[in-house]
């Protein structure tokens, strides 16, 4: 079991390491100043290779042309170069990661974990889709957004490597006993299940937490224990680790979960790539 204390961010400033001289431009703001500047030189560049062109003969042309192309291949792989990560076809075979949808789920629960996936190794590690009870559409409980339909439904779904469970209007699923056997089956079979926020009444009231370490969102600890009498709840803690039962508390805390299962699934270096480069969040610390 691993557990994490809701650290102050601002005292865990110093966990930023620098990308050093081996990850140029590895993210794409920095790609793009690259792109411009070397479009910028490659300009003045190039008109003073037409220039030589004129002046010198067929064998020195030749060199020219030479160095001129290497000069392009060059740069074209320092710009898309990312911490070893192309900007290819992701394979086949990637490992699966679902989010639960269902009526009136927090937006914020789902929506940091899903990014941090669905940009793992660019895009090669996992793949991410939406499972809904059915093919209804459904809306987020803020309303801001409306009429998603889930990508494919529970019962299409038997197998998985990850499922992500937000928080929001629990309630609506707490005694669906359909839910409760498809996410009995998923553990069973060694699923991580992710859950976020109030999330993990869903998971509780499923009897996936008995007897296991978890936390949730701080202040419905005293629920979540009814829930599971027999589950260790911890307090104060921002993330829970119990096997295949990842837990984490508020809504922001997500992203610290779907970090610890990429480091996991993905090794080290992947989740420090999505924490500190793509989200900017310097304040992730690996396991």
């Amino acid at each position: 079991m691993d557990s994490r204390k809701a650290t102050n961010p601002i005292e865990r400033r110093g966990v930023c390491k620098s990308s050093g001289l081996g990850r140029p431009f590895v993210t794409l703001r920095r790609r793009f100043v690259a792109f411009f500047r070397i479009a910028r030189v490659s300009r003045s560049s190039f008109q003073h290779i037409l220039g030589m062109f004129t002046k010198h003969d067929t064998k020195m042309r030749k060199k020219v042309l030479t160095t001129a192309v290497f000069c392009v291949v060059l740069a074209v792989s320092v710009v898309t170069a990312q911490h070893g990560h192309g900007d290819i076809a992701p394979p086949a075979g990637r490992m699966t990661v679902g989010i639960l949808l269902y009526e009136h789920a927090i937006l914020g629960d789902y929506a940091m974990p899903v990014e941090a996936f669905r940009i793992a190794d660019m895009g090669r590690s996992f793949e991410v889709f939406s499972i809904g009870l059915n093919e209804d559409p459904v809306e987020t409980m803020d309303g801001i957004v409306s009429g998603m339909k889930p990508s494919r439904t529970i019962a299409e779904v038997d197998k998985l490597d990850v499922l992500i469970v937000p928080g929001g209007n629990w309630h609506a699923v707490r005694d669906n006993d359909v839910l409760h056997r498809w996410l009995k089956k998923l553990s069973d079979e060694g699923t991580i299940l992710l859950s976020v926020c109030t999330g993990g009444l869903v998971l509780a009231h499923a009897r996936l937490y008995d007897g296991r370490d978890v936390t949730g969102f701080q202040a419905g600890l005293d629920a979540l224990q009814q829930a599971a009498p027999t589950a260790r709840v911890h307090r104060g803690e921002m993330l829970v680790v119990d096997g295949n039962i990842v837990t984490t508390a508020g809504g922001g805390t997500g992203l610290e979960g779907a970090l610890s299962v990429i480091q996991r699934l993905a090794g080290t270096e992947t989740a420090k790539w999505v924490a500190e480069e793509y989200f900017d969040y310097p304040y992730w610390k690996a396991d």
